[in-house]
C-alpha cells in the first residue's frame, strides 16, 4: 500500500508529493529495510482435500459427562446430579453434526429428563445445593450450643436462689 502526501509551498503552485510506503524495484515491491529473507519465503500450498479436519469431541464427551450424571441422578437421588445431566445433554445435542448418531444422543438427553423426573416425583421439595447439608449442620450446632448456654443460665439460676 503506497500512500501519498500532497503539500503545496506557499509560493509555489506546484504540489510536492512524497512518497510513504514500499519503493518499487523492478517490478517488485520490497520494503527499505525489511527485515524477511526473500529466500525463505513459500507460498501458501491449502491442505489436500483428503484430509480430514481435527475432529471435536466435545460432543462424545458431554454424552457421556450426561449419562454419568444421569445415572448418579437417578441411583443417589441426586437433584443437582440430574439437572447437570441435562444440561450436559444439552450441549451435546447441541453441538451434534448431522453424521453424529441421533439416537444416542436422543437417548442421553432422554435419560437425563427422566432423571429429573424421578428425583422430583421421590422428593417433590424444592432443590437443596450441596453445600446446604454443610450449612445446615453448622447451624444445628448453633441452635444446640444456643440451648446449652441457655440451659446452662437458667441452673445457674436455679443454684443461686
Amino acid at each position: 500500500m503506497i500512500i501519498v502526501i500532497l503539500l503545496m509551498r506557499e509560493q509555489s503552485t506546484v504540489p510536492i508529493a512524497i512518497i510513504c510506503g514500499p519503493s518499487l524495484t523492478l517490478g517488485k515491491m520490497q520494503l527499505s529495510g525489511d527485515p524477511r529473507r526473500a529466500d525463505r519465503e513459500r507460498r501458501y500450498k491449502p491442505p489436500p482435500p483428503t484430509s480430514a479436519p481435527a475432529e471435536d469431541l466435545t460432543t462424545d464427551y458431554m454424552n457421556i459427562l450426561g449419562m454419568v450424571f444421569s445415572m448418579c441422578g437417578l441411583m443417589m437421588r441426586l437433584k443437582w446430579c440430574a439437572w447437570t445431566a441435562v444440561f450436559c445433554s444439552s450441549v451435546s445435542f447441541a453441538n451434534s453434526r448431522v453424521s453424529d448418531d441421533t439416537k444416542q444422543i436422543i437417548s442421553s438427553f432422554m435419560l437425563s429428563i427422566s432423571a429429573v423426573v424421578m428425583s422430583y416425583l421421590q422428593n417433590p421439595a424444592p432443590m437443596s445445593p450441596p453445600w446446604a447439608s454443610l450449612t445446615a449442620y453448622n447451624q444445628s450446632c448453633h441452635q444446640r450450643k444456643l440451648k446449652n448456654q441457655k440451659r446452662n443460665l437458667l441452673l445457674v439460676g436455679l443454684e443461686l436462689t
